[in-house]
């Protein structure tokens, strides 16, 4: 009877300890999310909601550190290359006045 109960017992703590592993695993995901209106890209801990934050890529990641690299190697995360300024330059004419020659 006592073995019952320990062999009960080591199981139910054995299937607990697997469960709370699992949810501490799940506090520790992170996302690579982009901003639907800015389009501004982010590392983020809770799955985007697809409305204000998109998830980029179809994984999530463990670390913070894997889900940055990703970030850095997203295309959608490239930053935007804007058009150089055209330079306009104004260049000042020097006028001079000429008088006409006196005549006497």
């Amino acid at each position: 009877m006592v073995r019952k109960s320990l062999l009960a017992a080591a199981i139910l703590v054995a299937f607990t300890g697997a469960g709370f592993a699992a949810t501490k695993a799940a506090k520790e995901s992170f996302w690579v999310a982009q901003n639907t209106k800015t389009k501004a890209c982010e590392v983020v801990t809770k799955k985007p909601d697809g409305k204000t934050l998109v998830q980029v890529g179809k994984v999530h990641y463990s670390s913070k550190t894997a889900a940055e690299s990703a970030l850095k190697a997203a295309k959608e995360c490239a930053p935007t290359k804007k058009a150089p300024a055209k330079k306009t330059t104004t260049t000042k004419t020097k006028t001079t006045k000429t008088t006409p020659p006196k005549t006497s």
